[in-house]
Formats: structure tokens, sequence, C-alpha cells
């Protein structure tokens, strides 16, 4: 046993591929999921890459870089040892396992944990790797997309509930909040208008004291009046410190809420970039439904706009983007997009209502269908594809 050990650490790795030296049909996802977005603009805008509209800048990236990658030239050496220097953790991890059979348990493991970006560089560029655990690898990202169609339905409609869990709690505590601050301030004006009364009453008070030395029924008035507006005034400022300790409890949680809101947002863009980069092979019917059509996305938010941009192009249609303004010149450019367009879509939570109702208006008169959305989220989009007749 001892001796079977010793011989299997004595075994020597063999030097690893090279971006340039993997099989072409590797490069796509290798570009695709083991460089995020912005690392992939980035080596754009160092090597020139340019485009006419800036909404379709990704994919002439991720299209510059795999047709690069392919030889080796100063882009494909600098996509290596970027992926070299990000995954070095991993390819170490992996460094350690000599024959197919250990890297395979090890990709096994780190695909089970969704640590799929690092270890699938590590194994594509080992050179121990079988022909057969290669393509086992390349399957198994490959089938990722599969796995997400069948499984769909229900990850959109998570995807939904996130979205309206989000809004309903920034909708919630930002009004519970307003709310609260406009008390204080209302109680903080009228504990000045009290000390202000106070503040007349003693001077009134001092004054008779010395130069009309008033009666003791005039006296015992005044200081019952400057008793009532002391105890006023006391009353107030323990309603205000015991609305401003709401407002404390409220901003506390708001603050709470918040940081639940940021992970959920982490987590409803992470499965937002899974969708987008795995939909390479998406399910058959949504593929039929977007593959050669022209759809107009109107307002949203940029950032999920350019996801879905990138998601439709992956899937052979094209989806252009208008903001949604209120301006003569963007209800002049809504309505010639309009009549490019196979379908127009529009989240009602995030457009203007005047580009809602010109959209709606345009859609009537050119008839083109016209689909609200109940959020802006890329999974509220991906439910209404399902509504455009495939034909």
């Amino acid at each position: 046993m001892a001796d079977e050990t010793t011989l299997a650490n004595s075994v020597k790795a063999l030097p690893r591929k090279k971006i340039w030296e993997l099989e072409k049909t590797w490069l796509c996802s290798i570009v695709g999921t083991c460089l995020s977005m912005y690392e992939a603009r980035k080596i754009g805008r160092k090597f020139g890459a340019k485009c006419s509209d800036p909404s379709q800048i990704d994919a002439v990236v991720h299209a510059m870089l795999v047709r690069d990658c392919a030889e080796k030239n100063q882009v494909s050496i600098h996509v290596n040892k970027i992926l070299e220097k990000k995954f070095e953790g991993t390819i170490r991890a992996f460094h350690r396992y000599k024959t197919s059979t250990d890297i395979m348990q090890l990709w096994r493991v780190s695909f089970d944990r969704g640590l799929i970006p690092g270890a699938y560089w590590a194994t594509a560029t080992r050179r121990e790797l079988t022909k057969e655990d290669s393509n086992k690898i390349y399957s198994d990202v490959h089938m990722l997309s599969h796995l997400i169609s069948s499984s769909n339905q229900s990850l959109i409609q998570r995807l939904v509930e996130v979205e309206s869990h989000i809004k309903a709690l920034e909708n919630k505590h930002g009004w519970q909040r307003q709310k609260l601050e406009a008390t204080v301030g209302q109680l903080e004006k009228k504990l000045q208008r009290s000390e202000s009364l106070v503040d007349l009453l003693q001077r009134q008070i001092t004054k008779n004291k010395i130069h009309n030395k008033p009666g003791r029924n005039d006296t015992n008035c005044e200081q019952t009046k400057l008793r009532i507006l002391r105890q006023r005034c006391a009353h107030l400022e323990a309603s205000i410190d015991s609305t401003r300790a709401k407002l404390e409890i409220r901003n506390r949680r708001l603050r709470e809420k918040k940081m639940y809101v940021i992970h959920l947002e982490k987590s409803l863009s992470s499965l937002e970039k899974m969708v987008v980069s795995l939909t390479d092979e998406a399910d058959q019917q949504i593929n039929r439904i977007v593959s050669g059509k022209s759809l107009l996305y109107v307002g949203g938010i940029p950032h999920t706009a350019n996801n879905i941009q990138n998601m439709i192009n992956k899937m052979g249609g094209r989806l252009i983007y208008h903001e949604g303004g209120n301006g003569r010149s963007a209800m002049s450019s809504l309505a010639k997009l309009v009549a490019t367009a196979d379908a127009v879509f529009v989240p009602m939570d995030n457009v203007s209502h005047h580009s809602a109702l010109e959209a709606k208006k345009q859609c009537k008169l050119l008839k083109r269908p016209f689909i609200p959305m109940k959020s802006s989220g890329i999974a509220s989009f991906t439910q209404a594809l399902s509504t455009i007749d495939p034909t």
C-alpha cells in the first residue's frame, strides 16, 4: 500500500494546455463560463473591440475572444494569463491529482458544489484527461442549459417571487420610514411652539413681578398656564423620544432588510447570469419563438436589459432597448422602433406612464403584440416570451 502511494506521488503531472491548444469547440464555453462580463469587457477595451451599437458590445467582445483564442497571439496569451491568475488556487488543488480518474472525481465534487468556472478551466487544460472524460466534462457544462430548461418554470417562478419581494420590501419600509420622519418633524414643531409660549409666559411673569405687582389670582393664573405648558412640553418631548425610538427600530429593521435585499439581488443577478450564459442550447420551444425575430424592450433596468440582450442574441434573435423616457424625441424614436419589432415588452414596474401608453398605442396601430410584464427582471421577461406566437 505504501509502495502504491509512493508510486502515485512520484508521477509527475504533464504540462497543462494553453487556451489556444484547446479544441475550438471548447472556446465558446470557456470564454463564457470562466470570464466574467466585466473581465471580458476589460479585455475587449484593451484590444480595441468596437461596436456602433453599444448594446451589442458584449456579443462582439465574446465573438472576438472566441475567435482570437483559437490561435497563439497577444489576445490569447493575455486571456490565458488572466485565467491562470484568477483560478491559481483551484489549479493547485487539481494539480495534486495525476490520473484522469482522480481528476474526474474532483471535478464531480466541484460541479456538485457549484464551483464550476475554476474547475472547468483547471480540468480543460489537463493533458492527463482521457478523451472520454474530457467529453464528459464538456457535456456537464453543456447540459446545464438543458437542466435549466427542464426546471425553467420553477426557476422563473422563484425569480419572479424574489423580484416581487424586493419591490414589496422597498415600498413598505420606505413608506413607513417617511411616515415616522414626518411625525418626528410635526412633534418637533409643536415642541418649539410650546417652548416659545413657556418662554413668553416666563418673561411676562418676571415683568409683572417687577413693574405691576399683580394680585395673587393673576399670578396663580399665569403660573397655572405655565405649569400646563410645561406639562405639554414634557409630554411632547416624551412623544418625540418614543417616536425617535420607533424610528431607530424601523431604521435598524430597514438596514437589515436592505442587507437581505442585497443578498436577494446578488442571488438574482447570479441566477440571471447563469440563465444568460447557458442559453447557447436553450429549450427548443423558446428558441423557435425567438430565432430570427426582432423584439423591443421599453423601460426596465439597463443592466438587466443588457443581460436579456445577450440571452436573445444567443438564441438567434435581436432585442432593441428603449429607455422609456418622456421626451418628444424619445416618443418619436419609440414609434419608429415599434414599427421594426415583432413584439414589444414593457415592464410596468419601471417605465414612464407616457412611454407605456405610447408603446401600447403604436402596437395597436401597427398590429404588433404588446406584452406588459409585472416586473423588469429577466425571469418575467422569459416568462413573457412564452406568450409569443412561434409562427
